[in-house]
């Protein structure tokens, strides 16, 4: 073998030297004439590295060149020798223990007296590849008085190495300071049982948290910290090893900056470019504080009851032309006394709220009763099929769901707005209330307010609101309809687009019902999603509805199952694998026979989502890896981000047409990669 070391490989002994023939060294070793260790050092003044600042050749600086930590080790194995004692002189402990693939490196804690005054606590932490949770031993705490940044949250349990579970209930978020440019606050588990002081997983030596980036296609580890160094790696198929690379680079980095002494800070000059974010329990119940004035001061007004409707212009209704000179009316059906009592009490309330007023429209449209829910109580509504058919439709677009789902996961902090009665809270123009009267037992009422089950409501209803928030839709406000929703990274910007949206409310007129809304939530029941700065989980309502669907008796029943799995399709790649045989049921042709073959595919697709399943945040600025399959009867794809395919952010899915099952494996295969790439154009674009 070339470059120095022989063709043996293997172990020292093992070597033979290419200048004399013998084993046991290496040629750059060798003392024999012609040898590397007779030749002149082109470096005697001792001139600095300009890349490092130590006394060497920029060709022997192992951050330019790692490779040499393999190519030269006697060279190697004498400088880090030295940067370990320069290490115990600056009473720098490490640690390192390749059994248990835990290693040291020296980094500094923010402790904030004051918001202006910081003090950076000195603390060897171990990183530690096999653990999936950052701990902090309670009396480290304890000791540098942080008690009160102690925070409870939901419960995380954890294997620990002596294979019993422990539950962390209680967590700390510390400000790390690697360098003046490598920090990150990361979130702690308060334990009692720690062996050190501080336990620093691997999820954290990412490139958002620490400026870490691992790249296993280039083969190479990037540091932010240092402008961007890229040092390549080769056969670092462990976890421990590729870490331990890591952290000798981080060492490197802080040797040639010299020693990183604790300092105070005055004046908020922090000396690092991230500002700590301490998102503890005190600032939280701060912000609630904050936010309960805002509400019982200058917005006091959203949540008083009135009948007045918002400020904005009335809604116009425009018939198709065959419509214009006709009246249409259809009869009022009968009911039993305990729903006409029903329907009276509801049209009473809507009166005194002026939703509604006393009419004498030719035009007239049934009200009827349905059940609400498995509560055992009935709900009034509203025919109005005739009239949609006779209005002329508005085409103003809604919200894509799953774009709206993707601003949102990711962050730290959010708030659900719901507005009371909100279609009822817009005006129908004056003119044109008469085209939706009705008629109850001994009375005739027409709408004054935006109706449910037109078919226009919606549409102008979106439009409405959106006119009202302006560019807070573009920002930390996502609305779908009457969904409203903020979403920030921190509280303070979160507070801030609060005060804003309430402002506009107030501004435009609009009520809400505070007995509904959520604020400074870190996860939240979206559209039928959980968001949380982790990512999308399913609603553990709906997921229960899944799990507990008995096998279906007719199509009926088996179209309802397969449309509430399909709504959660992102979760479940393989949805339309196993589900084609039970869309073949499904089919005009076929006749209802749910045999054994349906039965396991249906046990199998309920077994595909649960509550834990999870669609990882999308971030734009992450590479993107594409994988695709395909079978016999249909294809799949899933889009990670530095993940492996467990761990997706979305998934598309689709069953084959009778000719593409006719195609081969690899056409199948191809087509899997294109059908994938197309549907995912948003996010590869």
């Amino acid at each position: 073998g070339g470059g120095g070391r022989g063709g043996g490989g293997g172990g020292h002994g093992q070597d033979t030297c290419n200048n004399c023939g013998k084993k046991g060294h290496w040629s750059t070793d060798c003392r024999a004439p012609g040898g590397g260790a007779n030749r002149p050092s082109s470096n005697n003044n001792n001139e600095p590295c300009a890349v490092c600042g130590k006394p060497h050749k920029i060709s022997e600086c192992f951050i330019v060149n790692p490779t040499l930590a393999r190519t030269n080790k006697s060279m190697w194995h004498r400088k880090h020798q030295e940067w370990k004692e320069r290490q115990k002189q600056q009473h720098i402990h490490r640690n390192k223990s390749a059994e248990s693939g835990t290693v040291s490196v020296p980094c500094y804690v923010a402790r904030v007296d004051d918001i202006n005054e910081v003090e950076l606590i000195y603390v060897g932490i171990h990183v530690d590849s096999c653990s999936g949770i950052n701990t902090v031993s309670r009396g480290w705490v304890a000791k540098h008085g942080l008690e009160g940044d102690i925070y409870e949250d939901a419960p995380t349990p954890v294997v620990m190495g002596n294979d019993q579970t422990t539950l962390f209930t209680e967590y700390i978020d510390l400000v790390l300071f690697f360098s003046e440019q490598a920090s990150a606050t990361v979130r702690f588990a308060v334990s009692d049982a720690t062996p050190v002081d501080l336990l620093l997983g691997t999820p954290e030596f990412s490139e958002d948290r620490l400026g870490v980036t691992i790249d296993f296609c280039a083969k190479a580890v990037s540091f932010a910290c240092l402008d961007g160094l890229e040092v390549p790696f080769e056969g670092c198929d462990e976890t421990a090893q590729l870490m331990q690379g890591i952290v000798d680079t981080t060492e490197e980095m802080l040797a040639g900056g010299g020693e990183y002494a604790p300092r105070k800070s005055v004046g908020g000059a922090m000396p690092t470019l991230i500002r700590p974010q301490r998102h503890t329990a005190q600032m939280l119940k701060d912000a609630q504080t904050q936010l309960k004035k805002m509400l019982e001061g200058p917005y006091k007004s959203l949540g008083e009851p009135k009948t007045a409707p918002m400020n904005t212009e009335p809604v116009r209704v425009h018939l198709k032309e065959e419509y214009k000179h006709r009246v249409i009316h259809v009869p009022r059906r009968q009911f039993s006394p305990a729903e006409d009592e029903i329907i009276d009490k509801h049209i009473n309330e809507m009166l005194k709220q002026k939703m509604v007023e006393p009419s004498r429209s030719g035009w007239n449209f049934p009200v009827f009763t349905v059940p609400k829910g498995d509560t055992g109580k009935r709900r009034v509504v509203f025919d109005l099929r005739k009239i949609n058919e006779a209005t002329v439709s508005i085409d103003f677009p809604v919200p894509h769901v799953r774009q709206l789902l993707d601003r949102l996961a990711g962050k730290s902090w959010y708030s659900s707005i719901d507005l009371k009665d909100g279609f009822y809270q817009q005006e129908i123009h004056e003119e044109d209330r008469h085209l939706f009267a009705f008629s109850t037992r001994n009375r005739k009422f027409q709408m004054t307010r935006l109706p449910m089950g037109w078919q226009n409501s919606t549409g102008h209803f979106q439009e409405t609101i959106q006119q009202i928030l302006g560019d807070l839709c573009m920002g930390p406000v996502c609305q779908y309809i009457d969904d409203i929703l903020v979403f920030t990274d921190d509280l303070e910007s979160h507070l801030a687009a609060l005060d804003e949206l309430f402002r506009r409310f107030v501004k435009a007129g609009i009520t809400l019902n505070f007995s509904k809304c959520k604020f400074l939530q870190n996860e939240i029941d979206y559209l039928g999603f959980l968001v949380s700065a982790k990512g999308l989980k399913p609603n553990p309502a709906k997921v229960q509805i899944i799990h507990n669907t008995d096998y279906p008796k007719n199509k009926t029943e088996l179209r309802a199952f397969l449309s509430l799995c399909s709504y959660f399709r992102a979760f479940m790649p393989k949805l339309s694998d196993e589900a084609a045989i039970l869309y073949q049921l499904d089919s005009k042709e076929k006749e209802f026979v749910f045999d054994d073959a349906h039965k396991r595919s249906f046990d199998i697709i309920k077994n595909m989502i649960s509550n834990e399943s999870l669609l990882t945040a999308f971030d734009e600025n992450l590479y993107i890896t594409v994988w695709t399959d395909a079978s016999q009867r249909a294809m799949c794809g899933v889009l990670t981000q530095g993940q492996s395919p467990g761990h997706f952010f979305t998934s598309y899915h689709r069953k084959f047409n009778p000719t593409e099952c006719r195609y081969s494996a690899t056409e199948r295969e191809l087509l899997a990669v294109t059908e994938t790439i197309r549907k995912n154009r948003r996010y590869l674009w």
